[in-house]
């Protein structure tokens, strides 16, 4: 299935032999990215706790500004909701992704004193 997905463009499946995150990859897709599309980058926000190598090679290489984001109520909550509300409101679209769409059929929405962020419905399913 996801050979299909990355044929269709959806998705790229890891150049690491044994099937793990390619750091290099990920870095050299980003770049390429941004170069193709000629973006302006203002801000790129990241998860401290998950900090990679491709992205400390951002860091270093580029003359972005960079905000740490904890994966915590506080941060997520407000653009959680902004998106929440965009589904619910078909202001978004998305394309026939199948990639996108198994990440968004196992998120759910938890919620705490604070408000609310998204989660993962089952922890073998990840959302990256």
């Amino acid at each position: 299935m996801y050979r299909q997905l990355a044929d269709k463009g959806f998705c790229t499946i890891t150049s690491h032999p044994q099937g793990l995150v390619n750091d290099d990859q990920i870095y050299r897709w980003l770049m390429n990215y941004v170069d193709e599309h000629m973006l302006d980058v203002q801000l790129f926000e990241y998860d401290p706790f998950g900090l990679t190598k491709w992205a400390k090679q951002l860091e270093i290489n580029v003359d972005w500004q960079f905000m740490p984001v904890k994966q915590t109520t506080p941060y997520l909550m407000h653009p959680t909701k902004f998106l929440q509300t965009a589904f619910v409101e078909n202001s978004i679209t998305r394309l026939d992704d199948q990639v996108m769409e198994k990440a968004l059929l196992n998120a759910v929405i938890k919620e705490d004193k604070i408000g609310i962020q998204v989660d993962k419905d089952k922890a073998t399913l990840k959302l990256t």
